[in-house]
């Protein structure tokens, strides 16, 4: 059975950024690396979308970048200029392609397709069983979500970040290419959090995407009305569909962490890696392989590489109120959006404020009633 000091399973956003990040390092140049997913990861599969300060790891691949972004809400609506921040976005493609490229020039790192079916973790070492031959390491990075762990974590405060996007090229110009649409809340609630996502790529082009941050999913034919809906609103009645994209992003508090050992840590989604608030991941990942890539240096209990913040507790709060009212999304993004500066609420979204400015756009946050409501449950 082949050996290898580290096994990543799952090449997704998680998996290839730690690996990414591991071939930047030297001091991992003398371990022997093994990639396992059971698809070969060539095709534009998702877009990830984040924004961040100035120039980032990722600017090679990032396709296209915003300097401005807009939010409509509740009797609120405008454009803010990105005077720190870039909202910047990849195609997953090409982000597999960039880094497989990379990782191929170094010998110490090896992909193998195969559909990994267990861990089986020993004394001193760790097992992987995949359909086609087993293998050993001293540490497993898996971001693979099993089914049953999701139905575990539904038991805890659940949401889904589902959506359906389409990308659109008109007969006629009706996007603004400078601006990219982050919440566009002129949609019909009905009873949930809806909302469109607009990024567009010239006056002709745009990806354009309807949006739920509640507890179930829609029939496939409601997506679409309501992206056709939108998009009439703007004056946009003759098109092409180039692609399309569907998602489901889970918003939860549930511990993944807990499931981890001391040769195995959960990575990505499926090590509650994802902005529970948000449903952001790729930012969050890429950050959080950073720092393991430090903690490996000193550390090699994997269970201790997990510490809480005080953005969880937020998160929890935000949670709680929208599991029990749905409805008030459009209200709460409203007075976040509306009363604080842009950058402000970035650098929060992101886990990069400090306890003055959390403070401001808690003082802001509504409705106030609800969210008291929210931060006593979790509490007590």
């Amino acid at each position: 059975m082949e050996k290898f000091d580290y096994i990543i399973a799952g090449t997704g956003a998680a998996g290839l950024q730690l690996a990414w990040f591991m071939s930047r390092d030297e001091w991992f140049d003398d371990k022997r690396i093994l990639l396992l997913d059971r698809d070969e990861k060539n095709s534009n599969d998702r877009t990830w979308c984040f924004w961040e300060r100035g120039a980032g790891d990722w600017d090679a691949v990032v396709k296209r970048s915003w300097d401005h972004v807009s939010f409509s809400g509740e009797n609120f609506s405008k454009t803010f200029e990105l005077d720190q921040h870039k909202y910047k976005m990849i195609l997953s493609a090409d982000f597999y392609a960039y880094v497989k490229s990379a990782l191929e020039g170094k010998k110490n790192f090896e992909f193998i397709n195969a559909s990994v079916e267990s861990f089986i973790e020993q004394s001193d070492e760790i097992v992987v069983q995949t359909d086609k031959v087993s293998f050993k390491a001293s540490n497993v990075f898996s971001s693979i979500l099993r089914p049953d762990v999701i139905e575990k974590a539904k038991q805890d405060l659940w949401l889904s970040q589902h959506f359906k996007g389409w990308f659109i090229k008109s007969k006629t110009p009706v996007f603004n290419e400078k601006i990219a649409v982050m919440m566009d809340y002129s949609v019909a609630q009905k009873g949930n959090t809806r909302f469109m996502y607009v990024l567009p790529f010239s006056p002709y082009e745009a990806l354009v995407e309807y949006t739920l941050f509640s507890a179930d999913l829609l029939e496939e034919k409601e997506y679409e009305e309501e992206i056709k809906l939108y998009l009439k609103g703007i004056g946009c009645d003759d098109f092409d569909i180039l692609e399309t994209e569907r998602g489901q992003i889970p918003m939860t508090m549930h511990p993944f962490w807990k499931a981890n050992t001391p040769r195995l840590l959960n990575i990505g989604t499926a090590g509650g890696w994802t902005k529970a608030s948000s449903g952001y991941t790729f930012y969050f990942s890429l950050k959080k392989s950073k720092a393991l890539c430090e903690f490996l240096k000193t550390s090699k209990d994997l269970t201790k590489f997990h510490r809480t913040n005080r953005f969880m507790f937020y998160d929890r709060v935000m949670l709680d109120m929208l599991v029990r009212r749905n409805d008030l999304g459009k209200q709460f993004f409203t007075s976040v959006y509306a009363h604080q500066p842009i950058a402000r609420v970035l650098d929060f979204l992101n886990e990069e404020t400090g306890i003055l400015d959390e403070a401001r756009i808690i003082l802001f946050s509504q409705p106030r009633s609800e969210l008291i409501r929210s931060v006593r449950r979790v509490l007590f």
